[in-house]
Protein backbone atom coordinates (compact mmCIF):
# COMPACT_ATOMS: atom_id res chain seq x y z
CA UNK A 1 0.00 0.00 0.00
CA UNK A 2 2.89 2.23 1.07
CA UNK A 3 4.89 2.05 -2.02
CA UNK A 4 1.66 2.73 -4.41
CA UNK A 5 1.15 6.10 -3.14
CA UNK A 6 4.22 7.56 -1.48
CA UNK A 7 2.32 10.60 -0.76
CA UNK A 8 0.46 9.10 2.08
CA UNK A 9 0.98 11.43 5.13
CA UNK A 10 2.14 9.11 8.22
CA UNK A 11 1.76 10.13 11.89
CA UNK A 12 4.25 7.67 13.71
CA UNK A 13 4.02 6.41 17.09
CA UNK A 14 6.39 5.48 19.67
CA UNK A 15 5.52 2.38 21.31
CA UNK A 16 8.48 0.47 23.22
CA UNK A 17 11.07 2.06 21.40
CA UNK A 18 9.26 0.57 17.98
CA UNK A 19 8.60 3.30 15.57
CA UNK A 20 5.06 2.13 13.83
CA UNK A 21 2.58 3.94 11.30
CA UNK A 22 -0.48 4.85 13.19
CA UNK A 23 -2.98 3.61 10.18
CA UNK A 24 -5.82 5.86 12.06
CA UNK A 25 -4.06 9.10 10.67
CA UNK A 26 -2.26 7.63 7.75
CA UNK A 27 -4.66 8.41 4.71
CA UNK A 28 -4.54 12.55 3.22
CA UNK A 29 -7.70 14.71 3.60
CA UNK A 30 -8.86 13.84 -0.04
CA UNK A 31 -10.72 16.90 -0.38
CA UNK A 32 -8.18 19.31 0.99
CA UNK A 33 -5.90 17.69 -1.52
CA UNK A 34 -7.68 17.93 -4.22
CA UNK A 35 -8.15 21.64 -3.39
CA UNK A 36 -4.80 22.27 -2.94
CA UNK A 37 -3.24 20.41 -6.07
CA UNK A 38 -6.03 22.61 -8.21
CA UNK A 39 -5.17 26.00 -6.86
CA UNK A 40 -1.22 24.53 -7.83
CA UNK A 41 -2.63 23.44 -11.59
CA UNK A 42 -3.80 26.78 -11.99
CA UNK A 43 -0.81 28.62 -10.69
CA UNK A 44 1.30 26.31 -12.98
CA UNK A 45 -1.08 27.17 -16.07
CA UNK A 46 -0.47 31.00 -15.26
CA UNK A 47 3.23 30.58 -15.39
CA UNK A 48 3.29 28.67 -18.63
CA UNK A 49 0.42 30.70 -19.80
CA UNK A 50 3.32 33.89 -18.78
CA UNK A 51 6.36 32.73 -20.33
CA UNK A 52 4.72 31.90 -24.11
CA UNK A 53 3.31 34.64 -23.69
CA UNK A 54 6.88 36.16 -23.37
CA UNK A 55 8.39 34.34 -25.56
CA UNK A 56 5.87 35.01 -28.20
CA UNK A 57 6.79 38.12 -28.13
CA UNK A 58 9.27 39.25 -31.15
CA UNK A 59 10.36 42.31 -29.61
CA UNK A 60 11.29 40.63 -26.07
CA UNK A 61 12.94 37.95 -28.47
CA UNK A 62 15.07 40.26 -30.75
CA UNK A 63 16.30 42.45 -27.83
CA UNK A 64 16.75 40.23 -24.63
CA UNK A 65 20.12 38.49 -24.31
CA UNK A 66 20.57 35.09 -25.54
CA UNK A 67 20.98 33.66 -21.79
CA UNK A 68 17.41 35.35 -20.87
CA UNK A 69 15.47 34.04 -23.59
CA UNK A 70 17.54 30.76 -22.63
CA UNK A 71 16.22 30.74 -19.21
CA UNK A 72 12.65 31.74 -19.84
CA UNK A 73 12.40 28.56 -22.42
CA UNK A 74 13.89 26.52 -19.54
CA UNK A 75 11.53 28.03 -17.30
CA UNK A 76 8.73 26.97 -19.20
CA UNK A 77 10.15 23.47 -19.60
CA UNK A 78 10.07 23.26 -16.23
CA UNK A 79 6.35 24.46 -15.52
CA UNK A 80 4.73 22.32 -17.67
CA UNK A 81 6.96 19.30 -16.17
CA UNK A 82 5.07 20.66 -13.08
CA UNK A 83 1.86 20.64 -14.89
CA UNK A 84 2.09 16.90 -16.26
CA UNK A 85 3.19 15.52 -12.61
CA UNK A 86 0.10 17.62 -10.66
CA UNK A 87 -2.43 16.82 -13.24
CA UNK A 88 -1.16 12.95 -12.81
CA UNK A 89 -1.43 12.97 -9.16
CA UNK A 90 -5.12 14.55 -9.78
CA UNK A 91 -5.86 11.95 -11.59
CA UNK A 92 -4.53 9.08 -9.54
CA UNK A 93 -6.18 10.48 -6.54
CA UNK A 94 -9.38 10.59 -8.60
CA UNK A 95 -9.96 6.78 -9.29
Amino acid sequence: MWERNPFLLLKLALVDFLVVPDAENAFIDLEKELERLNKEKDKLQSEIDRVEKKLSNERFVSKAPEAVVAEEKAKGEKYKEMYKAVVERLEALQK
